[in-house]
């Protein structure tokens, strides 16, 4: 995880500290990864807060999900809504009737299912493990 780009690990110091902010514009912050080889199934734990920097609306600096996974260049896309007909969904607002959208690609979690794959790669092979996927 450390060679990963646009990821740095926070310390409690570095949380304390009210002016710090990580190295670049837009990544992900982890404050806790934990790796439980203990147990009947091996996993990790990993708690990180996306960051973004110089954001055009709301605060300069946020912790918005799929625009930082976006700036990484793990985007998150939308298309119009089909029903079971296959005809386009539309919903009446106020302003008039306007395309019901829906999530086609989830930027978090392609990054997710990327890094679960180069740790599970890289245990592999430093530590003869084989990664067993359920469901």
């Amino acid at each position: 995880m450390f060679d990963v780009p646009n990821v740095t690990i926070a310390s409690k110091c570095c949380l304390e500290d009210p002016e710090w902010k990580p190295p670049f514009e837009a990544g992900i912050v982890i404050t806790n990864f934990a790796f439980n080889g203990d147990e009947s199934t091996p996993h990790l734990h990993m708690t990180f807060v996306p960051y973004s920097d110089n954001c055009s609306r709301g605060q300069k600096i946020q912790n918005a999900l799929a625009q930082t996974f976006t700036r990484m260049g793990y985007k998150t896309t939308m298309e119009q809504a089909r029903d079971a007909s296959d005809e386009l969904v539309w919903r009446d607002t106020p302003e008039g009737k306007k395309p019901q959208m829906v999530r086609t690609a989830y930027g978090a979690v392609e990054w997710i299912e990327e890094q679960k794959n180069w740790i599970a790669e890289d245990y592999g092979k430093e530590y003869r493990l084989e990664t067993l996927v359920q469901g």
